[in-house]
């Protein structure tokens, strides 16, 4: 009785993670638009969607901001590391509705020289911008998140940037997310920002944590 017990449960522990793989596999895809191969998985509940790669010629561009999988829209919130080592892009918009530029995103594009960042991220993940030694302009657009996280060495290494103006959202960083930026000579804040401060361009954090 009690092997049959034992082989019964197997079975069934057998069973329920066959179903989890499949359960994976039908929920995670990759659709193409334009030039951008966007991917949509599953996690915790609900959807993730984020840009997976990029298939154009470079120069200035304009991430998507939906994408269609078995005829349900979905929103794209995310830019995973489609751009690492890219050496073709010169200027990036990403439009308002992103939420998380992920780690490595942009590191190592070489002829990047500005990025758009929209009100709505909330994460810049750690080397989203690293090395990227052309990058002289970084824009922020109003705030329409709440708050905004830096994480380490996100724009490490841009040697050609000589001035940033943080969003007033701006709330928490991780370690020094602008070292190796040598020419850098201004950094500010935007009106309103409560949880950091500057003075002689060196940043201090003022919320207390």
């Amino acid at each position: 009785m009690k092997n049959l017990f034992k082989k019964a449960m197997i079975t069934m522990c057998s069973a329920v993670m066959l179903m989890g793989i499949s359960i994976v596999g039908v929920n995670a895809a990759t659709v193409e638009v334009g030039d951008f191969t966007i991917d949509r998985s599953y996690s915790y509940g609900s959807y993730t969607t984020k840009v997976k790669s990029y298939n154009g010629k470079g120069g200035d561009i304009v991430l998507p901001t939906e994408a269609e999988f078995s005829g349900t829209t979905y929103t794209i919130t995310e830019v995973g590391s489609a751009f690492k080592d890219n050496d073709t892009i010169t200027g990036v918009t990403v439009p308002e509705g992103y939420t998380n530029i992920g780690t490595e995103a942009f590191s190592g594009c070489t002829a990047l020289k500005k990025a758009v960042i929209p009100g709505s991220v909330d994460t810049i993940s750690s080397s989203a911008f690293l090395g990227c030694t052309a990058l002289d302009t970084v824009d922020f657009a109003e705030d329409t998140a709440s708050s905004l996280t830096i994480n380490a060495g996100a724009f490490a290494n841009c040697t050609s940037l000589t001035a940033i103006k943080l969003p007033a959202r701006f709330s928490s960083t991780r370690y020094n997310f602008l070292y190796g930026c040598d020419a850098l000579t201004s950094i500010t804040l935007k009106e309103g920002a409560q949880n950091f401060a500057v003075s002689d361009n060196i940043l201090y954090n003022v919320s207390g944590d």
